[in-house]
């Protein structure tokens, strides 16, 4: 078995795990403090990464641009995901935010001039379909702020994706994992300063603050090995698709822990119906 899938698979383990645990701690957070102060914990680890690998520091002009453009479309982006994400049950949030791929891909065309494919199509209708199927009771589709937080999410983290294109490209990997993390952080916190007194209120061996930093390094070792696939010879079209398995695995895992078993049979479909259309787009 290679290297790069073993990584792949634990990136969507660990992806699936941290969706759970984020769910469990927005049931008592606000999901604006929470939006910011978990962006900020990652950038941390973030940083550490950068400096133990020896990661080489961008140019000024480089990295103002990539602290703006994932400041705003990645802090806006993880802003509404955590509000879905409250309201929204983890699975139908894992679902939903499938969606992401497709406004990458869009853009994508529009900016690189990617072409589309028959099979990009397919796997466009594929996800759709998957996400409605979800939804439909009595033919209707139905909606909550939390699904339409997170359809927005899907958008800004699409254009945000963008970026992970055109800056990895041009800057050291893990000077923008820092950055992409560290920059939404900051403007999260810039667009509401009220949160500031929930970080004075911080009290770091405190049980919730605890579960918070056990949250933040589970979703950060989903990042690392998602990036630890790519290094060890994973390509885009192999490694996604064992990343975003984890739809499947989030509806399972949020059935067993978080009790969240209606339309449990719907929804498996719906994200299995999703994922396959991602590897379309893979292809």
């Amino acid at each position: 078995m290679e290297t790069w899938f073993i990584y792949a698979v634990l990136a969507s383990v660990l992806f699936s795990a941290a969706i759970i645990l984020q769910k469990k701690m927005l049931q008592k957070q606000d999901h604006v403090f929470f939006s910011s102060y978990m962006q900020f914990i990652i950038s941390i680890f973030a940083l550490a990464a950068f400096i133990f690998t020896n990661g080489k520091l961008p140019s000024p002009a480089m990295a103002a641009a990539s602290f703006i453009y994932t400041g705003v479309f990645f802090g806006l982006g993880t802003l509404f995901y955590f509000k879905g994400l409250k309201h929204a049950e983890a699975g139908v949030s894992s679902i939903i935010s499938l969606l992401r791929l497709v406004f990458a891909m869009f853009g994508g065309i529009l900016v690189f001039h990617e072409k589309m494919t028959a099979l990009k199509v397919s796997g466009i209708l594929l996800i759709v379909i998957g996400i409605i199927s979800i939804f439909l009771k009595k033919g209707l589709i139905k909606k909550n702020a939390g699904i339409r937080a997170l359809m927005l999410s899907s958008v800004f983290f699409g254009i945000g994706m963008l970026g992970d294109k055109f800056f990895v490209q041009r800057m050291d990997r893990m000077a923008y994992m820092v950055m992409a993390f560290f920059a939404p952080a900051l403007f999260i916190l810039i667009l509401n300063p009220k949160i500031t007194a929930n970080f004075k209120r911080i009290r770091f061996f405190s049980g919730d603050n605890t579960a918070i930093l056990f949250t933040a390094i589970v979703t950060f070792s989903s990042i690392f090995f998602l990036i630890s696939s790519y290094a060890n010879g994973g390509d885009v079209s192999g490694t996604i698709p064992i990343y975003q398995t984890s739809a499947v695995l989030v509806v399972v895992l949020s059935a067993i822990f978080l009790d969240e078993k209606d339309n449990l049979l719907r929804k498996v479909m719906g994200a299995a119906i999703a994922v396959a259309g991602v590897i379309l787009l893979g292809m």
